[in-house]
C-alpha cells in the first residue's frame, strides 16, 4: 500500500491500536494523566538521578539474562560526560570511547524533551555509517 495515502496506517500502530480497543482499561494497567501529576515530583527526581547517574539508568535497563557491564573507569568517564557539557580525555585502544559517547547521548535523548545531536565525521556516508553501527548494532 502507498504510504503517502491517507488512509494508510503503518502495521505497528494498527496493532497497537487494535489493542488498546480490544483491551479492557480496568484490567490493563494504564498510565493515566491524574496519576503522572499526582507522582509528578518522584518522576522529576528519578529522571534527574539518572541525568546524572546514567551507568545506573544502565544497569535498571539491562536485563537479567545480558553480559553487558561497564567497568568503574567507564561508568565516572559516562558520569563526567553526562555532567558535563564538553568532555576532553585522551584513552588508550578498546577503552569504548565511541560507545561511551553514542551511549551517552542515547541517553540523553531519552531523558530530556527536545534534545538535538548529530554526529560529526569525514563525510556524510561516514557519519551514517558510525551512527548505523553504534546505534543499532551497539545500543
Amino acid at each position: 500500500m502507498n504510504t503517502l495515502d491517507n488512509n494508510y496506517i503503518e502495521p505497528e500502530i494498527d496493532e497497537y491500536i487494535t489493542f488498546l480497543n480490544s483491551s479492557n482499561s480496568k484490567n490493563v494497567k494504564v498510565l493515566r494523566k491524574d496519576h503522572v501529576k499526582e507522582k509528578l515530583n518522584l518522576y522529576t527526581e528519578a529522571l534527574n538521578t539518572f541525568l546524572v547517574y546514567p551507568d545506573i539508568l544502565s544497569d535498571v535497563m539491562t536485563p537479567r539474562t545480558s553480559h553487558f557491564s561497564m567497568f568503574f573507569a567507564q561508568r565516572i568517564v559516562l558520569r563526567c560526560m553526562a555532567r558535563h557539557r564538553q568532555t576532553f580525555a585522551t584513552f588508550t585502544r578498546a577503552f569504548s570511547k565511541s560507545f561511551l559517547a553514542f551511549f551517552d547521548s542515547y541517553l540523553h535523548s531519552m531523558l530530556v524533551p527536545r534534545c538535538n545531536g548529530f554526529v560529526t565525521a569525514g563525510t556524510k556516508t561516514q557519519a551514517a555509517q558510525i551512527a548505523r553501527e553504534k546505534v543499532i548494532k551497539d545500543l
